[in-house]
């Protein structure tokens, strides 16, 4: 991985290790896994038979309600995988015009383009690295 300002702090370099410990922590609590509903077993994190094997996320959005309802979406994650044993940190944005119907739902139409593309980029992760 590059040396990320979000790197850095996941491994703990620019935090007490307590505060490392409590930023970990929420981020691993992330209720509205934007990125991790785009991953095998997501919601089994940690478990015999999922995956992945930890992630910490956090999700955004921004609504211009002066500007048409204009949306951004976004998600950042540190997802660390079980078989090929990899870490990536993921951040993705979308914008466009907002999805009025599914506004805060996981049916937004962004949320769902995060979440295929996180699939996208894991499937990547997985093929390249499985080498047995």
């Amino acid at each position: 991985m590059a040396n990320s300002l979000f790197e850095k702090i996941i491994k703990g370099k620019i935090l007490s290790k307590e505060s490392t410990k409590k930023f970990v922590e929420i981020m691993k609590a992330q209720e509205y896994l934007t990125i991790g509903s785009g991953l095998p077993y997501w919601i089994t994190v940690g478990d015999k038979k999922s995956k992945i094997k930890e992630i910490a996320s956090k999700s955004g959005s921004c609504v211009y309600e002066k500007d048409n309802y204009w949306s951004i979406r976004n998600d950042v994650a540190y997802i660390k995988t079980k078989r090929t044993k990899r870490e990536y940190i993921i951040s993705i944005f979308s914008e466009g015009p907002a999805d009025r119907k599914n506004m805060w739902t996981g049916r937004n139409k962004y949320v769902v383009a995060i979440a295929r593309f996180s699939n996208l980029i894991y499937k990547h992760f997985e093929s390249k690295y499985n080498r047995g």
